[in-house]
């Protein structure tokens, strides 16, 4: 029997036409360089008889950009039969392209739909009339999991006079005027952070589902830009504690051939290389020195890789430990470019 990933995401390219602030993926930046399903078919073959997948998506960057999306999505089904997944799209290319993906959610209903994240409340009835569903179905926000980032958060911001926060009842107890500086100061509370994970899904006449994600609120992601000094730099934080509050953890990521644990971990080497990071020699190294896994490794260095691959990273450090959200205003527009190509 091969190895399983439970999940795992295969990403496409950097490009993307929203400029979300806090994209976890640095897509708010004006980052560059997409992926061609033929370039890397022969890797991913040997891959599908070494690791088996059991849900996976595919996503960037806006993936709809990348013009071989279908090709990604037709090529991975092939090698993983039998795993269940989607596309993972902001919707703003629906228009054109849903006529070339219905035809190929409507072969496998069971296995495949399209999900829809816009970002903004105001959309969703542009979504609803070009899918006309007969069915939706709404589901509840990951409770226990945003009490987690709202009780690190909480703690970690808190006046000394504040009492720590331990559980959800202690949280509904809290003074009115903390929890009102809480939202107002920091960006904390249980309805901000609820509100990343609110979801439904649409079902249409032909039993096609597309999920549709309505975020609003992002926490800060790795890449800090300063417009002042015209600078990129990443976090310091206490690599344990970024690990535990991190909603990406378990989101292990594909590209190029190779196998890495999260997405930061291989994208934030391609933004040092676009942008220049300002960071110490010694962090550059351990930026560096992560090494994924690749198809030459034999079978005992890749058992220890996935055996290893839920444990937090020292490069952990370059992540938030305090999962502020803020609330996000996608546009069309230009986007933050500093330094390029200048490494």
């Amino acid at each position: 029997m091969l190895p399983q990933l439970n999940y795992s995401e295969f990403y496409i390219t950097n490009v993307c036409n929203y400029n979300c602030e806090n994209c976890n993926r640095f897509n708010n930046y004006n980052f560059s360089g997409s992926s061609e399903w033929k370039d890397y078919y022969p890797i991913y073959k040997q891959w599908a008889e070494r690791i088996d997948i059991n849900k996976y998506a595919i996503l960037g960057g806006e993936p709809l950009t990348n013009k071989d999306y279908l090709n990604w999505w037709k090529g991975i089904c092939e090698l993983w039969p039998n795993a269940a997944g989607c596309i993972i799209t902001n919707g703003t290319l629906l228009k054109k392209e849903l006529k070339n993906i219905y035809p190929f959610l409507l072969e496998a209903p069971e296995k495949r739909w399209l999900e829809i994240s816009t970002h903004r409340h105001d959309r969703s009835t542009e979504i609803f009339d070009l899918i006309n569903p007969v069915k939706i179905e709404t589901v509840q926000g990951h409770y226990g999991d945003a009490f987690e980032h709202l009780k690190v958060s909480y703690n970690k911001v808190k006046d000394p006079s504040w009492p720590m926060l331990d559980s959800i009842n202690k949280w509904h107890t809290l003074p009115d005027n903390i929890k009102e500086e809480c939202k107002e100061v920091h960006n904390l509370s249980l309805d901000i952070i609820n509100a990343e994970q609110n979801v439904s899904w649409l079902i249409d006449k032909n039993g096609v589902r597309f999920k549709l994600k309505r975020e609003e609120y992002f926490h800060q992601a790795a890449v800090i830009s300063d417009c002042l000094t015209q600078t990129f730099t990443l976090h310091n934080s206490n690599p344990n504690i970024a690990h535990d509050v991190c909603d990406s953890k378990k989101c292990h990521h594909w590209n190029r051939g190779k196998l890495y644990k999260c997405g930061p971990v291989d994208l934030l080497k391609d933004i040092d290389e676009q942008f220049k990071l300002l960071l110490s020699p010694d962090d550059r190294k351990l930026l560096y020195s992560y090494v994924p896994a690749s198809i030459d490794m034999t079978d005992g260095e890749l058992k220890t890789f996935l055996t290893n691959l839920d444990n937090n990273l020292d490069q952990c450090k370059f992540c938030p430990e305090n999962l502020v959200s803020k609330k996000i205003s996608p546009a069309l527009r230009n986007k933050t470019i500093f330094i390029k190509n200048s490494k």
